[in-house]
């Protein structure tokens, strides 16, 4: 029941850390793994705001396994509020550090 919410806000994350990667100009490779992306960032120009490395580690797992069926470990209340918390910093963060014309839908 919360799997995709999980893999929502993991996908939110991705898809903001991307976009300011792409902002900055900075190559990254077909991934999903949202501690590589990050790890771009620090290493190009550093991380912005309140993100670190490692913080974001527990929403990897949720990045491609509600796509496939299989034995997938079950997914509780506390784990989906924990994943949409790190989505809405990510979120925030990224937002304050995209330049203002690539929040603008002409």
């Amino acid at each position: 029941m919360y799997r995709p919410a999980c893999f929502h806000a993991q996908q939110c994350a991705e898809k903001y850390l991307k976009a300011l990667l792409t902002a900055r100009q900075i190559v990254f490779p077909r991934t999903h793994d949202v501690e590589e992306l990050l790890t771009l960032l620090d290493l190009n120009g550093g991380l912005p705001g309140a993100l670190r490395l490692g913080q974001l580690e527990p929403l990897n797992p949720h990045a491609v396994g509600m796509r496939y069926p299989g034995d997938l470990e079950p997914v509780d209340a506390p784990e989906a509020h924990l994943a949409r918390e790190l989505a809405n910093h990510v979120r925030t963060i990224i937002r304050e550090a995209l330049p203002a014309e690539v929040l603008v839908i002409p």
